[in-house]
């Protein structure tokens, strides 16, 4: 929610496109990971546990992967595009957000 509501707007206003760029491939994941935590919440109240088990890897190697990118490109990306007091007021904006359980 952070990312989306305020890291992505800051950089697309710098110039980073969302389409064919590092936030478009966010986004996908991001959507791709609530798309598994909603198939593992169905696999639990259908006591599924094979596809749980199958989701939950699926899901684990998706986070792996979408933290690396984070970590190797977009975090880098928005260091190297942001100013130091831009980046300030994007982590006390993100500090404001509440996120929902």
């Amino acid at each position: 929610m952070k990312e989306e509501q305020v890291l992505f707007p800051a950089l697309e206003k710098k110039g980073i496109p969302n389409e064919g760029g590092p936030i478009g491939m966010m986004l996908m994941e991001h959507t791709a990971k609530r798309d598994y935590l909603v198939k593992m919440r169905e696999d639990l109240q259908e006591n599924n546990n094979i596809k749980l088990k199958e989701n939950t890897q699926a899901m684990i190697s998706l986070l792996r992967d979408h933290i690396y990118k984070e970590d190797n490109i977009l975090y880098p990306c928005a260091q190297d595009t942001l100013t130091k007091e831009e980046l300030a007021s994007l982590a006390s904006q993100c500090a404001k957000i509440k996120i929902k359980k």
